[in-house]
């Protein structure tokens, strides 16, 4: 994700989500015949230094569909 401001980029991340989220995704509609990821947060190299100013809050769920909200602090 990048955060613009006037045009010019301030911000580039990534975001988590967490891991019963990303269960529940690759084990439903299109996704559940792939499998489940390899990948956990904890190994993503992405996520090395951790996900705590990442990780999304998700609510709903794989019937209802979900939402996610992720706050960006930008110090200008």
């Amino acid at each position: 994700m990048k955060v613009y401001v006037n045009a010019a980029v301030v911000k580039t991340t990534q975001v988590a989500f967490p891991e019963d989220v990303t269960a529940a995704l690759y084990g439903s509609g299109v996704y559940a015949p792939k499998g489940q990821s390899p990948t956990r947060n904890a190994s993503d190299n992405v996520f090395s230094d951790g996900t705590q100013t990442e990780m999304a809050s998700v609510s709903g769920g794989a019937d209802t569909g979900y939402d996610a909200s992720l706050t960006i602090v930008i110090a200008v």
